[in-house]
């Protein structure tokens, strides 16, 4: 009589340490997911406040010198028919946030530029290379190695270069190389965010 096998065991989780930034987020997602449960029990309709993304929001910033966004809101509702779509893209963004986090995942620019084209992006051509290349200084700011690129990349090096000014305006500062937390939360919050729901990037994306 044969013998049974015996199940393998599930392998265990590696438990990842968070950053306190990775925690502040852990507890914000944590959160938005409990509301929704709360107001389901409660049978009231579920709603995310997004910050608002319009010129009424923004302001200018004298000490920064930079234009900052503003804490105008726009309520999206679950159950109003204009705006579900949006609410379930924001929870499965959140959703995919707090998997990244779990794993203790994160991503360079360059498997950000390969995850965009096999997700079928909207973002073309020049938006794509802005990714890519925008770490290459040498090249498309002091015109180093274009011995090395093709035509097509010779043809989107001045986006990338004005992508690449416009980065370092926003921070007011010349050397990107060493970002803080607060920095990267500066460019996503009134720049980058809006962009990812622009190009169709705010479902589950694969990686």
């Amino acid at each position: 009589m044969a013998k049974k096998k015996t199940p393998a065991k599930p392998a265990k989780k590696t438990r990842v340490k968070l950053t306190p930034r990775d925690k502040k987020t852990m507890n914000a997602l944590v959160g938005m997911a409990d509301d929704v449960v709360k107001a389901a029990s409660k049978k009231r309709d579920p709603f995310l406040d997004i910050p608002s993304r319009t010129l009424s929001n923004v302001k200018y910033s004298p000490r920064k010198g930079i234009l900052e966004m503003g804490n105008g809101k726009n309520r999206r509702q679950l159950f109003d028919l204009s705006q579900a779509k949006a609410y379930m893209r924001t929870m499965l963004v959140a959703s995919g946030c707090k998997r990244l986090l779990d794993q203790g995942k994160t991503t360079s620019l360059r498997g950000m530029y390969y995850m965009l084209k096999h997700n079928d992006s909207f973002i073309p051509d020049e938006g794509l290379a802005m990714v890519r290349y925008c770490t290459l200084g040498d090249w498309h700011t002091h015109n180093e190695y274009d011995m090395f690129a093709s035509e097509d990349e010779l043809d989107l090096k001045k986006f990338v270069a004005g992508f690449d000014e416009l980065r370092r305006s926003v921070l007011n500062r010349p050397d990107l190389e060493d970002l803080s937390d607060k920095d990267c939360e500066q460019l996503w919050e009134q720049h980058y965010e809006h962009l990812v729901e622009k190009f169709g990037l705010t479902d589950n994306l694969r990686w």
